[in-house]
């Protein structure tokens, strides 16, 4: 793998951008690499969710670097890996370093980053780091271990704090901390995540509560990022906004200066569609151009048109495809995916539904999706 990582990288000559109907250019992508996890938070993977994938279904660690080597040929200059639970994989150390291999020999990759809910990051922090992975989000939704208890069903607190203390140690940047804030649960918590940047160079992210497949949701316990940034500036007065990039999903503050910020993704009141430049690849090869969109394209099923065993792609040309007629298996299931890519590209609504619509709708549950 790490051989074709390397070749690939070498030839991966840029072509036409990741552009929609509505001129966003998708420059991130998210690719699942499991549905399984080690814990059961329900607004992720509830109960009456579909069952998940068989471990036959999930993308192979071949098929992960080649749609990676597809993307950044067409643009992408950040993945993220996802899950489930990415730590779930055994092969989660090959899939970050032959990712990691694209980028030493192309220019177009700039960050490869993972989310995981920290159970099993800490002992792996420095392994991964040492692999090419750069940032890192980790999930934790309450600092009372009680409450992570109840939403997990697992003891788990002390093995997610300790993670983020392991991240900063091994050099990860930035350290973020993912927290969904839902009322009746963590809202009266807000304050006390606030204050681990005064002293933590890390990223808190409140995430307003979402449906999706299954999770019951109830517009009742949405906190919106109006009423915590109230809730917050009532405790905190000198909180004031920073400025960020434009397709940046987070509003971004920080205390004073504090080394930390604090960030809301305002997905349900305030959408950021307008600046979207994100795409998902689930763990089973689907292609999702919106996290609340229910279409997908089926990528995994154009690859098996020409299975890879039988195509030179470890010494083949990405470039070749730019040519008027596809000759090679590997220029014609470039343009298999061009097709396919553009198409659900072009289909991309300029924003998704609004809450009461996606809590009605049919997509797939959080964990099936990849976070």
């Amino acid at each position: 793998m790490g051989d074709q990582a390397v070749a690939l990288g070498l030839r991966l000559f840029p072509v036409r951008k990741l552009v929609d109907r509505c001129n966003r250019i998708h420059d991130y992508l998210r690719i699942s690499i499991t549905e399984n996890c080690n814990l059961k938070c329900n607004y992720c993977r509830p109960e009456t969710a579909p069952s998940l994938c068989t471990k036959q279904q999930f993308i192979s660690a071949e098929h992960i670097l080649f749609l990676a080597a597809y993307f950044v040929r067409r643009g992408v200059s950040k993945i993220r890996l996802t899950g489930g639970e990415p730590l779930m994989r055994k092969d989660l150390p090959e899939i970050i370093e032959s990712i990691n291999g694209l980028r030493k020999y192309n220019g177009t990759l700039q960050n490869l980053s993972m989310t995981t809910n920290g159970v099993a990051f800490a002992k792996r922090a420095k392994q991964f780091k040492e692999l090419g992975l750069d940032s890192v989000n980790i999930s934790l939704d309450s600092l009372k271990p009680e409450r992570v208890k109840q939403l997990t069903g697992s003891p788990v607190f002390r093995h997610a704090y300790t993670s983020i203390y392991s991240a900063l140690e091994s050099g990860y940047n930035p350290v973020k901390l993912n927290c969904v804030v839902m009322r009746g649960f963590n809202d009266d918590e807000l304050c006390n995540f606030v204050e681990l940047t005064k002293h933590l160079p890390i990223e808190i992210r409140f995430i307003e509560y979402m449906p999706f497949g299954g999770n019951n949701w109830d517009a009742q316990k949405l906190v919106s990022y109006k009423e915590m940034l109230n809730i917050i500036r009532k405790v905190y007065p000198n909180l004031y906004r920073l400025p960020v990039p434009f397709s940046n999903t987070a509003k971004l503050y920080r205390v004073n200066d504090w080394p930390g910020t604090v960030g809301f993704i305002t997905s349900m009141t305030e959408n950021f569609c307008a600046t979207c430049s994100r795409l998902r690849l689930t763990a089973d090869g689907h292609l999702k151009t919106c996290l609340h969109g229910e279409e997908e394209v089926d990528l995994i099923k154009v690859i098996q048109q020409y299975p890879l065993e039988t195509i030179d792609w470890k010494d083949s040309s990405f470039s070749l495809i730019d040519s008027q007629v596809p000759q090679t298996k590997l220029e014609m299931v470039l343009a298999s995916l061009d097709e396919k890519v553009d198409m659900a590209l072009a289909r991309k609504a300029p924003e998704h539904a609004g809450m009461n619509q996606l809590a009605a709708g049919k997509n797939r549950a959080m964990i099936r999706i990849g976070g």
